[in-house]
């Protein structure tokens, strides 16, 4: 118990002294919980233990965090293992506040390490204790599908959190396109179609307003999806409303959506072969002005559109 508090005073003397004194500060410290680590173990106290490799990872986080390069990574992939090793104790469950605070220490430290499956699984594991927080939700969603492309992943995390916020526009928006990108494609027309008219999907209505710039990204998946069905009526019908919708925009007008994911499922899905230059062309021109998203639409391989 002495050796770990030595390590709380050393890290804090670390933390707080710049340069190399700081460094051999933070080095005490780990040297500190290491000793605790030898009378504390997992099988007999398994609370200190856990404990103790928490303070061990904090330690090794930030001795990490200032060295840099490869010696510095080893430090941040040592405190990752220390806060697992934290967290094969602590639980959600029975331990709440030690589990909650170990996790958060785990996802910074990968955020430093630039492990972003791993960050990504963490903010998704922090959900089940925050459930309501929106920010974690949306970088979970983001590594998810627009970074790493596992559209399994991004799809639970959709449906987890619209469960949760049925009314939630936006929320319900993004699960359309993850149904897309994991290949239901029947269902992410029905989602986007329910959207599109205001209307619900199931007993739950979404209240709000669609703004321009989220109605014509949905118009976008829809021509997708039913590109990937090979439904030419319903592509048409979508290709024309989002032409309509977009003469009322401003020239300047682009869609704010990232649809890297999108665009990566529509690269490699082989649904997609005979039609993916023009739909990845769409895709390309989304985030540019409006002309040149228009120039795109009409490169959709259906029936011309009539004159504006």
């Amino acid at each position: 118990m002495t050796q770990n508090n030595l390590g709380n005073a050393l890290q804090e003397q670390g933390t707080r002294t710049g340069g190399e004194a700081g460094q051999r500060l933070l080095a005490e410290a780990v040297a500190a919980y290491r000793a605790a680590l030898e009378v504390y173990t997992r099988a007999q106290l398994p609370q200190q233990w856990a404990t103790t490799q928490n303070n061990l990872g904090t330690a090794l986080q930030e001795q990490g965090t200032r060295t840099g390069g490869e010696a510095g990574q080893r430090l941040l992939a040592e405190a990752v293992a220390a806060y697992r090793a934290a967290l094969e104790v602590f639980s959600l469950e029975h331990t709440a506040p030690y589990w909650v605070q170990t996790t958060r220490n785990l996802t910074a430290t990968l955020l430093h390490l630039g492990d972003l499956p791993g960050l990504a699984a963490a903010i998704e594991d922090l959900l089940r204790a925050e459930p309501d927080n929106v920010k974690l939700y949306i970088v979970a969603l983001s590594i998810y599908h627009e970074i790493l492309f596992d559209f399994p992943a991004a799809e639970r995390v959709s449906k987890v959190w619209v469960e949760r916020h049925a009314y939630d526009l936006s929320a319900r928006s993004k699960l359309a396109e993850a149904l897309l990108t994991v290949g239901r494609l029947e269902e992410a027309v029905a989602a986007l179609e329910g959207l599109l008219s205001q209307q619900s999907n199931g007993e739950t209505p979404v209240e709000g307003v669609l703004d321009p710039d989220t109605e014509l990204a949905l118009r976008l998946l829809e021509i997708i999806a039913n590109s990937g069905l090979g439904a030419k009526a319903a592509l048409a019908g979508a290709r024309n409303e989002a032409h309509t919708l977009l003469l009322g925009q401003p020239d300047s007008f682009a869609v704010g959506w990232s649809f890297q994911g999108t665009r990566h499922f529509v690269a490699t899905d082989p649904a997609f072969e005979a039609e993916r230059d023009q739909l990845l062309a769409l895709l390309d021109a989304a985030g540019k002005d409006r002309d040149t998203l228009l120039s795109a639409l009409h490169g959709i391989a259906v029936e011309p559109i009539a004159d504006e």
